[in-house]
C-alpha cells in the first residue's frame, strides 16, 4: 500500500560482486518502473548487479515504500510526507529542500525533502479545510503550473446509480467563476471537464464511456496534458484503462498571480455522503508521468512516457515513419508478452493445487452422496431440502395463489373466498390467482387481477357511477328537459320551467318576459335574453338560486342561507355552509357542513386554525421537522425550511429541496438554467447562462448586467 514504510533489506548486496538476487520485497513493482538514474552505474564492476536488482531506494520509490529519514527529518520516499522539525535547513546543489515554515504537510511538494525534481507535486485535496491551507494550496498550484506539462487528477469513489455532480474544482470566491472543474453526469455515463480559456470564456469537454455511477468504488484519473505545449489534450481513465480522450483543445488559462488569494478549492466529498456515496481519496498531481501515477493508483502502467516520447522522435527522425510504426508494435508486442507470461505463471500454480486437491481426495477417498432432492419430489416451482429426519427432505411452502403441504398444491378460489369484484362484475378463478372483468355499464373503474386471497381481500374492484347528465350534451335528452342521474343510467323528465312538449317534440319556451303576467322568473330575479334567443333568469343581488327560485344571500357568495327546491339540481340551490362568511367555492375539506371560511377546525384533526400548522391538511401530532410554519403534512420540504413553498415545476417538491428546480432532467448544480426548464443547455454566448434564461443570448455576460448599464460603467465596449 502507498505510504507503508518498510525497512531496508538486510545485508550488502553487493558484497559478492552484485550478482546475488535481490531479497523478495512482496509484490513486484510495475513494468518499466525504473531506479532514479535511468541508467546502469558507472562502474563496470557493479553493472552486472544492477542488471538483476535494482538499488533500495529505486525499489522503494516504485513501491510507494519509504526510504530512511534524510537530511531534513522527512521520509523521501513517502509522497506527500511532512517535512521535518528542523524546518527548511537544506540547501545548495544536490542537497534536499524543506518546505517553507507555516506551509502544511499537504503542501510539502514532492516526497518530503527530496531534491528529485521530476518527482511530481502530489496534494491531497481531502485535507484541505483551513483558508490558510486553501492560499497556500493555490499558490502552490500556479506555481507548478508554470513549469509542469502534465496535470492528474487520481479519485477513488463511489456513487449510486444514475447520480453525479462536482468531482473537484477550482472557483474564483469573488464571483464563483470556474478556472477548473471535474464533474460526473452518471445519467448519461460522462466525465465533463470545464476550464477557463486564455480568452476567459468557460471551455467544456465531454468525456465518454465513464461508467462509474453504479454504486460500486471505481478509481478515476482525469489527465491534463500539454499544458506547456501548443495543443492541449485530455484523457479519462476508469479503473486503470483508458476509456476517451480529446486533444487539440484550446489553452489553459493561467492563474494570476493578484487573484490567487481569491481562488479556493471545492471537492464533491460532502454532496457524494448527501447522495449515499462516497469519496475515498482525491489527489492532485503536478507533472509527473503515467507510470508514477499507476504507482499511486496500483495500476501497471508501462514506462515513462517523457522517456518513450523522446526516444519515438530520436527514432521518427532517424528510421522514418514506417520503422516507427514497427518499433511501437514491437514495444506493444513485448508488453502482451510479458502479461501472458505472468498469467501462464498463475495457471500454472492454480493448476498445480488442484492436481494436488485431487490426489489428497483420492488418498482420502471420495463417495458420491445421493441427494434425496434429486430428482426434486415437490410440487412444481417448490424449494427442496434436505433433512436428517425422514422422508429425508423438506419441501417449502406452496406458490402464491396455491394451498398445500409443498408436495402437493392446489390452486385457491379467490372469488369463492374474497368476492373481491364489483357486483355486476363476473369474477373469474385462474390457476393461480383471480381477475375481475370490466365495471357494468353506466360505471367506470379500474380492473383488479392478482394471487393469493390475502391480495383478494385487500384489493378489491371499485366502479363508480357515471352522471351522463353532467357529460355536456344532456345526457341525451333534450336540451331544454330534466335529466335526472341514476345508479348506472339515468332519465329523461319533463321539459324545465318554462318550456314546453316532451322528449319526442322537444321542449320550446313557454312564455317571454314581455309582460309581468308572463315573466318565468321568481320574483326576486330577472329575464337574461340570450343571444341565441332563448331566455334565462337569474338573481337579483342579496339573492341567490337559479333565476326561477331565489333564496336570500346574507354572505353574497352565490348561494342562499335556506336549500331551495329547484327542479334543475342547480348547484346554487344548495343551502350555504357559510352563510354569514363569502365563500364562492364552498371547501369543506373536513366534510364536516361547514365550510372551511367559518369553519374555526378546517382539518378536523382537533387543533384550531389559528394554532394549526396545516389549516387544510389533519395531522394532531403537528409534526414540523424543519421548524418552518408548514407541518410536515403539508409541507413540500418537510426537512428544508421554506416558508414561501416555492414550487417551480409543480412536482409536489419544494425548490429549496429539489436536486431539478425546473424539472428538465438537469441536476441544479450541473444546470447552466436551474429554475427555467432547457434540457438542449443550449448556450450561445458561452457564458455558461443558458439561452433559456440569459438576458442576452447573443452576447456574454455572465453576471447577467444589462449590457447598456455594463458600458456606462466601462464594464464594456
Amino acid at each position: 500500500m502507498l505510504g507503508a514504510v518498510r525497512p531496508p533489506p538486510q545485508g550488502n548486496p553487493g558484497a559478492r560482486g552484485g550478482a546475488g538476487k535481490a531479497p523478495s520485497r512482496g509484490p513486484r513493482p510495475f513494468p518499466g518502473l525504473r531506479a532514479a538514474g535511468g541508467g546502469d552505474s558507472a562502474d563496470p564492476s557493479r553493472r552486472g548487479g544492477r542488471s538483476r536488482s535494482r538499488s533500495w531506494s529505486a525499489t522503494a520509490r516504485g513501491r510507494g515504500w519509504a526510504e530512511p529519514a534524510g537530511p531534513c527529518g522527512a521520509s523521501p520516499g513517502v509522497l506527500g510526507a511532512s517535512p521535518g522539525p528542523a524546518g527548511p535547513v537544506c540547501s545548495g546543489s544536490g542537497r534536499r529542500r524543506c518546505p517553507e515554515p507555516g506551509i502544511p504537510p499537504l503542501l510539502s511538494g514532492r516526497a518530503g525533502c527530496d531534491p528529485r525534481p521530476w518527482l511530481p507535486a502530489v496534494i491531497d485535496l481531502l485535507l484541505v479545510s483551513e483558508a490558510r491551507q486553501m492560499a497556500s494550496i493555490t499558490h502552490k498550484i500556479r506555481m507548478e503550473l508554470l513549469t509542469v506539462n502534465d496535470v492528474f487528477l487520481l479519485s477513488t469513489f463511489r456513487l449510486p446509480p444514475k447520480q453525479g455532480g462536482t468531482l473537484f474544482g477550482l472557483y474564483s470566491k469573488k464571483d464563483n467563476t470556474r478556472w477548473l472543474e471535474v464533474s460526473v453526469v452518471g445519467k448519461i455515463n460522462k466525465v465533463l471537464v470545464r476550464y477557463l480559456r486564455e480568452d476567459n470564456k468557460l471551455h467544456s469537454v465531454n468525456l465518454q464511456h465513464a461508467h462509474v455511477a453504479d454504486g460500486q468504488s471505481h478509481t478515476v484519473i482525469v489527465r491534463l496534458s500539454g499544458l506547456r505545449g501548443d495543443m492541449l489534450s485530455v484523457e479519462l481513465y476508469v479503473d486503470c484503462k483508458q476509456v476517451d480522450s480529446s486533444v487539440g483543445l484550446p489553452e489553459l488559462s493561467e492563474i494570476p498571480l493578484a487573484e490567487v488569494e481569491s481562488i479556493e478549492v471545492r471537492t464533491g466529498q460532502k454532496a457524494y455522503q448527501r447522495m449515499q456515496g462516497f469519496v475515498e481519496s482525491m489527489k492532485l498531481i503536478l507533472g509527473g508521468s503515467m507510470s508514477r501515477v499507476g504507482a499511486l493508483s496500483e495500476c501497471p502502467f508501462q514506462g515513462d512516457e517523457s522517456i518513450h516520447s523522446a526516444v519515438t522522435s530520436a527514432l521518427a527522425s532517424i528510421l522514418g515513419e514506417q520503422t516507427k510504426a514497427l518499433v511501437t508494435q514491437l514495444t506493444l508486442f513485448n508488453r502482451i508478452l510479458t502479461d501472458l507470461r505472468e498469467d501462464i505463471r498463475d495457471q500454472v500454480k492454480e493448476m498445480s493445487l488442484i492436481r494436488n486437491t485431487i490426489m489428497e481426495c483420492q488418498v482420502c477417498g471420495f463417495h458420491e452422496h445421493r441427494s434425496r432432492c434429486n430428482p426434486n419430489p415437490c410440487f412444481s416451482g417448490v424449494d427442496c431440502m434436505e433433512t436428517y429426519e425422514y422422508p429425508g427432505y423438506r419441501c417449502g411452502p406452496c406458490p402464491p395463489g396455491l394451498e398445500g403441504n409443498g408436495t402437493h398444491c392446489a390452486d385457491i378460489d379467490e372469488c369463492a373466498h374474497a368476492n373481491p369484484c364489483f357486483p355486476g362484475s363476473k369474477c373469474i378463478n385462474t390457476a393461480p390467482g383471480f381477475r375481475c372483468e370490466p365495471c357494468p355499464r353506466g360505471y367506470r373503474g379500474n380492473t383488479v387481477s392478482g394471487v393469493g386471497a390475502d391480495y383478494a381481500k385487500a384489493s378489491k374492484q371499485v366502479c363508480t357511477d357515471i352522471d351522463e347528465c353532467n357529460d355536456g350534451n344532456n345526457g341525451g335528452c333534450d336540451p331544454n328537459s330534466i335529466c335526472t342521474n341514476t345508479l348506472g343510467s339515468y332519465k329523461c323528465g319533463p321539459c324545465k320551467s318554462g318550456f314546453v312538449g316532451n322528449q319526442t317534440s322537444g321542449c320550446i319556451p313557454q312564455r317571454s318576459c314581455s309582460t309581468p303576467t308572463s315573466n318565468p322568473c321568481d320574483i326576486n330575479g330577472f329575464c337574461v335574453f340570450e343571444r341565441n334567443g332563448e331566455i334565462s333568469c337569474a338573481c337579483n343581488v342579496g339573492w341567490a338560486g337559479n333565476g326561477n327560485v331565489c333564496g336570500q344571500d346574507t354572505d353574497l357568495d352565490g348561494y342562499p342561507d335556506e336549500p331551495l327546491p329547484c327542479i334543475d339540481n342547480n348547484k346554487h340551490c344548495k343551502q350555504d355552509n357559510c352563510r354569514l362568511t363569502p365563500n364562492s367555492g364552498q371547501e369543506d375539506a373536513d366534510n364536516d357542513g361547514i365550510g372551511d371560511q367559518c369553519d374555526d377546525d378546517a382539518d378536523g384533526d382537533g387543533i384550531k386554525n389559528v394554532e394549526d400548522n396545516c389549516r387544510l391538511f389533519p395531522n394532531k401530532d403537528q409534526q414540523n421537522s424543519d421548524t418552518d410554519s408548514f407541518g410536515d403534512a403539508c409541507d413540500n420540504c418537510p426537512n428544508v425550511p421554506n416558508n414561501d413553498q416555492r414550487d417551480t415545476d409543480s412536482n409536489g417538491e419544494g425548490d429549496a429541496c429539489d436536486n431539478d428546480i425546473d424539472g428538465d432532467g438537469i441536476p441544479n448544480m450541473l444546470d447552466n438554467c436551474p429554475k427555467v426548464p432547457n434540457p438542449l443547455q443550449t448556450d450561445r454566448d458561452e457564458d455558461s447562462v443558458g439561452d433559456a434564461c440569459d438576458s442576452c443570448p447573443e452576447m456574454s455576460n455572465p453576471t447577467q448586467v444589462w449590457p447598456g448599464a455594463a458600458s456606462t460603467r466601462g464594464d464594456r465596449g
